[in-house]
């Protein structure tokens, strides 16, 4: 993967990101897609060096459903155990954060089963040890509230946590992710938006992003 990179400006594919100096975005092979998430984050470490990459600093991304994951991960201890301290970020985009009472059939489908609902919101593990995180949302998001990153940057901002909390007027759910395919890039900033805020959470050259879709 390393030798698609471009060594001037900011690149993303669907295997890695770029920008500056090398950092990439990967996910395990398509043999290992019954790994859960923290099995995957624990892939990305075992594999990193092999990709030029650094096993100790990883950033954490997600779409919707995939930021819920990502966020889950990065603030909820239980999860990755001892490798959470490799996690230096969190970029969120459209991600459902603070969805209590549950809305919804899909939703209830999902989450009914827990015994608390609380403990299965990510701003419930807000705590001054979380990584800094990048949070963006749509205004015209009509399937996952802009008030779940409202609410989770309040959180984190509560308790002394870097965050950047990012609004794009004109653009739905969908579109906040779109804008980072190739194609697309010049309908907002989020794709230079996203590579500074993973360059300045690692300040570092190398780092990994794992992104859950």
């Amino acid at each position: 993967m390393i030798d698609k990179a471009k060594e001037i400006g900011c690149w993303k594919g669907w295997d890695f990101i770029h920008h500056g100096g090398r950092s990439v975005r990967f996910e395990p092979p398509t043999g290992a897609a019954d790994l859960s998430e923290s099995q995957r984050v624990q892939w990305v470490r075992g594999h990193a060096q092999e990709f030029g990459g650094d096993a100790d600093r990883l950033v954490l991304s997600g779409h919707s459903a995939g930021a819920y994951n990502a966020a889950m991960l990065a603030l909820n201890p239980r999860f990755l155990g001892t490798d959470r301290k490799a996690v230096l970020g969190l970029i969120g985009l459209a991600g459902p954060y603070d969805f209590l009472p549950f809305d919804g059939p899909v939703v209830q489908q999902a989450f009914g089963v827990i015994g608390d609902p609380v403990e299965t919101q990510p701003v419930h593990y807000v705590g001054p040890g979380n990584p800094p995180a990048f949070l963006a949302t749509g205004d015209k998001d009509e399937m996952v509230r802009p008030a779940n990153s409202d609410s989770l940057a309040s959180k984190l901002d509560a308790v002394g946590v870097q965050v950047e909390r990012r609004r794009y007027p004109e653009v739905g759910h969908a579109g906040l992710v779109t804008a980072i395919a190739k194609p697309l890039r010049g309908r907002a900033d989020r794709h230079g938006r996203l590579c500074r805020s993973g360059h300045q959470i690692t300040s570092v050259e190398i780092q990994l992003s794992l992104s859950f879709g």
